[in-house]
C-alpha cells in the first residue's frame, strides 16, 4: 500500500483475506498498530492523511487453476523399438504466475528466478484492469496445446556384448499470452516499477502515432508463435568383462534442439518506456502521494485513450506518455543447438 508520506509498505498477509480484503480495511489495521507500526518516529495514516476508499473492490486473493487432460499411446519395448506420443489440452488460469514469477510487469521484465521475491500483491492495482475489473487470465506459461513424441531404438553388436542406442525427443508447444502493460503513477529507469496488465491477461493492442498523439488499437488476443524442438540421443556400450556383465563402459552425446530452431519465445509488452523517468500512464493525474485517492482512480476503471498523451485531472497534471521503442519487439528468443558430451564407467 502506498502512504502519502511513508511511500510503499510491505506486510507479510493472505492476499485478499482478514484485514487485507479492502483497502479502507487494511489502512485501519495499519493506524490502529500506531508506534507498533515499525517505522521508528513514524505512523501509518498520521503525517499525511491516507483517506478512505469505501466503493473499493475487494482486494483480489491468490488464483492459480491448472486445468488439464492427456492423451497418451505408449509402446513398450519390443525388437529393439520403444516410444510414446501424447497431446495434452490445457489452461493455466489465474493472476499469480507461482514462487518464480514469469510476469514480465515483475524482475525487469523476464521474470525472477528466486522463489519469494516477487511483488506479488504488493500493490492491489496490479490486478485490475482500466475497465475496473479484475484482470484474471492466461498465465505467462499457458499453452493450451502441447505434442510430445519420442522413440528409441537399441541397436547390439557382437551377439550383445556392445550396444549402440539412438533416441529423438520431438515437441511442439502453443504459443504463450501476449498482455500490453503500462506502468501507472511511477515508472522507473531500467525496470518496471508499478505496472499493470491495462486491458487484461492475453489482451494486446497495438500502439501508434507519436508522444502527445498516440491512440491505442482495439484490445485482441494474441500468442507468440508455435515452439518446435527435437533432441537427439546417440549411446554406446561396451562390455568390459564378459564373465561381469554389470561392468560397462559407455559413451554419449545429446544434441539439444538438433535442428538448431530458433522460435521466439516472447515479444516486449512494456507500452511506456523505461529509459525516461516518470512516463507512466496517470489517470486522473493519479500519483503515489495521493492515498486512497490512487486506489479508487486505478482501481474504479477508468479511459486509457483519455490519458496516454497527458492531460489535467481532478487529482493533478498527466504528462504525455513517451512509448517504449521495444513495445511489440521480439524479446526472447529459443536457445540454440547445443551438444553435451558424457563418459561413463559401470561396475
Amino acid at each position: 500500500m502506498a502512504d502519502p508520506a511513508l511511500f510503499e509498505l510491505y506486510t507479510v498477509v493472505n492476499p485478499g483475506e482478514g484485514v487485507n480484503k479492502t483497502i479502507d480495511g487494511y489502512a485501519n489495521y495499519l493506524t490502529g498498530l500506531g508506534q507498533a507500526f515499525g517505522v521508528p518516529g513514524m505512523q501509518f495514516n498520521f503525517y499525511s492523511p491516507f483517506g478512505t476508499y469505501p466503493t473499493c473492490p475487494a482486494m483480489p486473493k491468490a488464483v492459480r487453476n491448472y486445468d488439464g487432460v492427456e492423451l497418451r499411446i505408449t509402446k513398450s519395448t519390443s525388437h529393439g523399438f520403444a516410444g510414446m506420443f501424447s497431446y495434452t489440452y490445457s489452461s493455466l488460469w489465474g493472476n499469480y504466475a507461482g514462487l518464480t514469477t514469469t510476469d514480465q510487469i515483475d524482475g525487469g521484465n523476464t521474470g525472477r528466478n528466486s522463489p519469494d521475491t516477487t511483488r506479488s500483491f504488493d500493490e492491489p492495482f496490479y490486478y485490475f484492469g482500466a475497465n475496473g475489473k479484475s484482470n484474471n487470465g492466461p498465465l505467462p506459461t499457458d499453452r493450451p496445446n502441447t505434442f510430445k513424441g519420442d522413440a528409441y531404438y537399441r541397436l547390439p553388436w557382437k551377439g550383445g556384448t556392445n550396444a549402440t542406442t539412438f533416441g529423438i525427443f520431438s515437441y511442439a508447444y502453443q504459443g504463450t499470452p501476449m498482455s500490453s502493460y503500462m506502468d501507472l503513477g511511477l515508472a522507473s529507469y531500467g525496470a518496471p516499477l508499478e505496472s499493470t496488465y491495462l486491458f487484461g491477461r492475453g489482451q494486446w493492442a497495438n500502439l501508434t502515432g507519436t508522444t502527445g498523439n498516440l491512440t491505442f488499437g482495439n484490445p485482441y488476443t494474441r500468442r507468440t508463435p508455435w515452439f518446435y524442438q527435437s533432441d537427439f540421443n546417440l549411446s554406446h556400450e561396451i562390455k568390459v568383462n564378459k564373465n561381469n556383465e554389470s561392468q560397462l563402459l559407455g559413451f554419449s552425446v545429446n544434441v539439444i534442439n538438433l535442428l538448431n530452431q530458433r522460435a521466439i519465445t516472447a515479444y516486449y509488452g512494456g507500452m511506456n518506456s523505461i529509459y525516461y523517468d516518470n512516463t507512466p500512464l496517470q489517470p486522473n493525474g493519479a500519483n503515489f502521494g495521493q492515498g486512497a485517492q490512487l486506489y479508487q482512480v486505478l482501481e474504479g476503471g477508468y479511459n486509457p485513450q483519455q490519458w496516454i498523451n497527458g492531460g489535467t485531472g481532478a487529482y493533478g497534471p498527466a504528462a504525455a506518455n513517451i512509448t517504449s521503442s521495444w513495445y511489440g519487439k521480439p524479446f526472447l528468443y529459443q536457445f540454440g543447438r547445443s551438444m553435451r558430451f558424457g563418459a561413463r564407467f559401470t561396475f
